[in-house]
């Protein structure tokens, strides 16, 4: 071709100078995947600071392991799941040994297969199947460089696999630049932020890279790079020309990545014209669209030789994949490239890969090559994210209907297309972006059907980021508007707005807004008459209407008798929360359990957040403490990688109270602390009300009175001045009591516990029932109180609370040993010692021993069962296996690998001393 000498050149293989540490921590984790023990790492550092080249170490030590590689993309398509189809490419035969649901979640999302609508997260927990029959043979060693560009699809799939990473053999590395935003920053994996070098190793690099360079220039560029390897590499070029030129050298004081990228552009200005051209293509198209780049060549008036100097020198490599020498050289190409030029090269591309029949693909491409709004590119696009939709990927959904409606030119179909970003968003926890997004759609918005959709949405969004005071007026304002022109649909807006209302601690807007919806949707029917039968239900039982509201939660429970678990999960899991509510607790946890079960069978784990975090709750009031431990914290894991965050912190207060009885004080105070932030963050006064709750109790069972009272005194404002009068609701009452009498505010405790007999005598609710018995017990003088404790024990008799039975034969035996009749206060003792040992409440049970040693008893310490011992995952095989579940059923059911169940299980039968799945069958019936 005759072309000059290119001024880029490929480094070669840099030595690894400074670099122990990092290597070391690599070389345990690829060992301990080889042995079996899985492992995920993120490195974190500057743009050049070394870490893909750590990745080709991690590589290198995984001789004759399985090794997959993927790498994230910096350009402006949002293909889903590309990141995961490329680091899976060697795993797609294996895909139909996975469970049915998972090979299809992975099989549509990876485009191997027709798309599988459902829970986003069964493609995650697909990915972390794959990766677990990856690793079965040799062990397997997977990186992902550049992880903050990847896909969010396929980021969000990997993150979910490598927090739940066991036993499987597999070790996860992901690369990301420092500063850069992902869902890798919030998901608890083990990091290794990547420094630069120390002087020595720098200067030892630079001697290396630049031989010949002048000692005064060596300082320049030991300051400037700052220990960045890729600096030291490349700085010198830059000062070696500009002495050469006879200019007096000058080096930007840039950030490292700004810098380096700045002298990548410099570089790329002596690289002939038509290369350039191909390097903009390159640069604009996926890693494995290879042939798509060779079709596209001649389309920017270019050709295979100016595509084959590139390589030849070192710019880029088309093997595997196209392959930039760093992605900051990639990023300068296209980022450097006029617009014109880009959208040139989206537009060759989007051609060439016509011929291919990747219409998702042609239809991103297309869409950046549009300098102005087009109907049919708009729909083509608009097509590919209603197909990323159905693949369970929201986010490359939204990216897509967003560029979607800014190329529609008519306005109500771009306000249709706003909406279904939003749909996506709303999926994805981004809402605050849906909210900017629905004040756009509501402007170009003239269909009256449409505007209340996105209305709707617009509500619903709303109780989302926490405005559920600014939900309510929206949706109860625009169903005022529509009662008389489309009632249903005005019901229904009702029925939302009940819930924004309930969000906020305003359950009186929110029985007035049932009321309404109950009253349209009669004439009306069928589920619209459902969801408006429960939102009448759950405020007029908050507001203390227990009759009425039982008749109407009963019509939904008949109502719901068969229907399908999945269609119909929200009415369930919501009439069983107001079962708990009403007392009904047995029957609220059999239809949680039935829902749990459903959702397993579906590998559907999204849907399994809310129903187990009910359970955290239930299963602490029922007494099976074991059970709620383990529920919460797959409920807080499953709300983390779902973005489920309100239901995570639900879950949350219920792990804070089961910590603060059982004396984990701290680690129960800061569980609440964290729910606490998140509800006053989104303005989730109920969420505020069931921390404080949760606090009310640790102080209380550390022993600090006072502090319970100042938490009780902020819970009791908020209850009052809301209007609730649902004892059953936070079932706080009579732990501020108690706390009240000890520091001795016998004038508040018999405030307090007057409007708690009312409440308790106008709702009937058993717990409530025999706390305000007990209560009366504590305050009674010593002639009175036997009978007041006699009618609470009688009282508890009617239902199954373990914990509070025995916190009442406590305070039952501290009176009589103080009324001086010391014998007669150790049965009770004993009893309620038995109790709280068996639930590891240990405050209390040592509060017990304390009072049978004044009694002149010597109380044996209970050794604790070996069930006791299970960690919450080691339960859950337990409770699985003991079913009748095999290895892989129980790995498919709880979202693990095989292999970790087998690791459980043989934990488990070393803490129980059982040899076989029988005996472990009868040692977990024994122990419930």
């Amino acid at each position: 071709m005759g072309m000059p000498q290119p001024p880029l050149r490929a480094a070669g293989q840099r030595p690894l100078l400074g670099r122990q540490a990092e290597l070391r921590r690599l070389a345990q984790l690829v060992a301990g995947a080889r042995e079996g023990q899985s492992g995920a790492l993120v490195l974190r550092g500057a743009p050049g600071i070394g870490k893909s080249v750590l990745l080709d170490h991690a590589v290198a030590e995984a001789r004759g392991m399985l090794v997959l590689r993927a790498s994230g993309v910096g350009s402006e398509t949002e293909l889903a799941f590309s990141g995961l189809s490329e680091l899976f490419r060697p795993l797609a035969v294996r895909l139909d040994a996975l469970p049915a649901p998972q090979a299809a979640a992975l099989a549509g999302a990876l485009g191997l297969g027709p798309a599988a609508a459902g829970d986003p997260l069964t493609v995650a927990v697909a990915a972390l199947s794959l990766l677990a029959l990856g690793a079965e043979d040799r062990g397997l060693v997977a990186v992902v460089d550049d992880a903050h560009w990847l896909d969010s699809a396929s980021l969000e799939a990997l993150s979910f696999a490598a927090r739940r990473l066991g036993a499987e053999g597999v070790a996860l590395v992901f690369a990301v630049r420092e500063l850069e935003q992902s869902v890798l920053d919030d998901a608890g994996l083990p990091e290794l932020v990547v420094p630069g070098l120390d002087e020595p190793s720098a200067k030892e690099l630079l001697q290396s890279a630049a031989p010949g360079l002048r000692p005064d220039l060596v300082e320049i560029v030991l300051e400037t790079a700052a220990g960045n390897p890729l600096a030291l590499y490349e700085i010198p070029r830059a000062l070696s020309q500009g002495t050469a030129a006879g200019e007096n050298p000058e080096v930007e004081p840039l950030p490292t990545g700004a810098l380096l990228e700045r002298e990548y552009m410099r570089q790329l200005d002596a690289v002939p014209g038509l290369v350039r051209r191909v390097l903009v293509v390159a640069a604009s198209a996926q890693p494995d669209e290879t042939d798509g780049l060779i079709r596209a060549v001649p389309a920017v008036g270019a050709s295979l030789e100016d595509l084959e100097w590139a390589e030849a020198y070192g710019i880029l490599s088309l093997e595997g994949g196209i392959r930039f020498r760093h992605p900051l050289l990639r990023s300068a190409v296209y980022h450097g490239a006029p617009l014109p030029d880009r959208r040139a090269a989206h537009g060759a591309l989007a051609d060439a890969l016509g011929t291919c029949g990747a219409s998702h693909r042609v239809a991103w491409h297309r869409a950046l090559a549009q300098a102005a709004p087009d109907e049919a590119t708009a729909a083509a696009l608009a097509q590919a994210g209603a197909d990323a939709l159905h693949r369970n990927a929201p986010s490359a959904a939204a990216k897509a209907f967003e560029l979607a409606a800014d190329l529609t030119p008519e306005p109500g179909e771009r306000a249709r297309r706003l909406l279904s970003a939003c749909e996506s968003l709303v999926l994805t926890g981004r809402a605050p972006r849906a909210v900017e997004l629905l004040d756009r759609a509501l402007a170009d918005a003239d269909d009256p059907g449409l505007r209340l959709e996105i209305q709707q949405l617009h509500g619903r969004t709303l109780v989302a980021t926490g405005d559920g005071l600014g939900a309510h007026a929206l949706l109860a304002g625009e169903a005022a508007r529509l009662e008389s022109v489309d009632p249903a649909q005005a019901a229904i807006l009702y029925v939302e707005a009940s819930y924004g209302a309930l969000v906020s601690g305003r359950p009186l807007d929110a029985r007035e807004d049932g009321e309404r919806a109950f009253a349209l949707a009669r004439e009306v029917g069928g589920a619209t008459l459902l969801a408006a039968t429960l939102a009448l239900a759950q405020g007029l039982i908050h507001t203390g209407e227990v009759a009425r509201g039982t008749d109407a939660l009963e019509a939904c429970l008949r109502a719901l008798e068969h229907a399908d678990p999945v269609r119909a999960a929200q009415p369930l899991i919501g009439a069983a929360s107001f079962l708990g509510v009403l007392g009904r607790e047995e029957e609220s946890r059999a239809i949680c359990l039935h829902l749990v079960s459903t959702f397993r069978t579906l590998s559907a784990p999204g849907l399994l957040c809310l129903p187990l975090a009910t359970l955290t709750h239930l299963e602490w009031r029922l007494g099976r403490w074991q059970e709620s431990r383990s529920t919460g914290t797959e409920a807080v894991e499953l709300g983390r990688s779902g973005g489920l965050e309100g239901f995570r912190a639900f879950a949350l207060t219920g792990l804070a109270r089961l910590d603060g009885s059982q004396g984990n004080v701290a680690e129960g105070r800061r569980l609440a602390a964290e729910a606490l932030d998140f509800s006053v963050r989104i303005g989730s006064e109920t969420g505020v009300a069931y921390a404080l709750a949760a606090l009310v109790l640790g102080a209380l069972s550390e022993g600090d009175a006072a502090e319970a009272v100042a938490h009780g005194l902020q819970l009791a404002r908020f209850y009052a001045e809301r209007g609730y009068r649902s004892p059953g609701t936070f079932q706080w009452q009579a732990d501020v009591i108690e706390a009240q009498v000890l520091t001795g505010n016998s004038e508040g405790a018999g405030q307090l516990l007057a409007s708690f007999s009312e409440e308790a005598r106008a709702t009937r609710h058993p717990w409530a029932l025999s706390a305000v018995a007990r209560c009366r017990g504590l305050v009674a003088d010593d002639d009175s109180f036997e009978h007041e404790f006699a009618e609470a024990l009688q009282l508890h008799a009617r239902y199954r609370h373990p914990f509070e039975r025995a916190r009442t034969e406590f305070m039952l035996g501290e009176r009589r040993r103080r009324a001086r009749r010391r014998t007669d206060a150790r049965a009770p003792l004993r009893s309620a010692l038995a109790v709280f040992e068996a639930l590891g409440a240990r405050p209390w049970a040592e509060r017990a021993r304390d009072e049978l040693r004044a009694c002149g008893s010597r109380p044996r310490r209970r050794a604790p069962d070996a069930a006791d011992t299970l960690t919450p995952h080691e339960l859950r095989v337990a409770q699985a296996v003991a079913r009748g579940a095999k290895n892989r059923e129980a790995a498919a059911e709880l979202f693990l690998s095989p292999k970790t169940v087998d690791f459980h299980l043989r934990n488990i039968y070393r803490k129980l001393g059982v040899r076989s799945r029988t005996e472990l069958a009868n040692a977990m019936r024994s122990g419930r």
